[in-house]
């Protein structure tokens, strides 16, 4: 099968929280690009065609806030009775721009494990770590980080 992306995926797990009418959903990415993001989620109630507000929570504490529609629904990859959305951007703002920037760039070369839940939340390197949550659960990150 030929690649039809144009941009580079990148495999990062951030909390999502999107919108569809009156249906609220939340989950977290399983990859992302400058084109879009795949949510891991166990929500249904979007179906490909739908145009959804989507929140994405970055590592810095921002948000960015878009329109996405969804390209494609599945599960298989994210295991038994999980869900998933394909999303493409309809548009996008600085955070995220920002944010993927930094990745092309190679600066998010650290990863501060959450005390609570184990998950990896990559930081820029040299910024400050204390006062921050965990993109996963909220927990407020500790100053030991593993790279």
């Amino acid at each position: 099968m030929t690649e039809k992306r144009r941009s580079s995926r990148y495999k990062k797990k951030l909390k999502v929280d999107y919108r569809k009418d009156a249906l609220a959903g939340s989950g977290t990415s399983r990859n992302i690009s400058e084109e879009g993001l795949f949510i891991n989620t166990n929500d249904d109630g979007c179906s490909p065609g739908s145009v959804i507000d989507i929140t994405i929570h970055l590592p810095d504490g921002s948000t960015s806030r878009l329109k996405g529609v969804v390209r494609h629904t599945g599960d298989g990859f994210t295991g038994p009775g999980r869900t998933g959305l394909g999303i493409e951007f309809i548009d996008s703002d600085g955070n995220l721009r920002a944010f993927i920037d930094s990745m092309k760039a190679g600066e998010i070369r650290m990863v501060v494990t959450c005390p609570v839940c184990g998950a990896g939340n990559p930081v820029q390197e040299g910024m400050e770590v204390s006062g921050r949550r965990c993109v996963n659960c909220g927990a407020l990150l500790e100053k030991d980080f593993n790279s």
